[in-house]
């Protein structure tokens, strides 16, 4: 049986790993490939990142349609910049290019899961 989004907002909602695809979890931090979309703060509640046109400005379809769904399941939505920045401590667009790997002015992304990437 094959795991889906769904599967993994819950799992993150619940403090589990999973992975489907291009969206994961370590249980605490939710990514859309490898972009921060979501996580637990220190308070316990979920934050969404909201990476759509509409907010925080989109990436691309499938992670607006990830961000999308984990707003079900989310506490506080974040679509201010200014809000996002003190959450996180960087701004939303050096959240997208902390998530590639840069390489002679080109972006790559890594194939390992994001919290291997970064650490948790």
């Amino acid at each position: 049986m094959s795991t889906m989004n769904v599967d993994v907002l819950q799992a993150w909602s619940e403090g589990r790993m999973l992975s489907s695809g291009n969206l994961s979890t370590d249980g605490q931090k939710l990514y859309s490939y490898h972009i921060l979309i979501g996580e637990r703060l220190p308070d316990g509640r979920r934050a969404v990142y909201d990476f759509t046109a509409s907010g925080l400005g989109g990436v691309n379809v499938t992670t607006s349609r990830h961000v999308n769904l984990a707003k079900r399941c989310a506490d506080i939505i974040v679509s201010d910049p200014h809000e996002f920045a003190s959450i996180t401590g960087r701004t939303p667009e050096e959240n997208i290019r902390r998530a590639f790997i840069w390489k002679d002015g080109k972006a790559y992304r890594p194939f390992v899961p994001p919290w291997v990437f970064f650490g948790k």
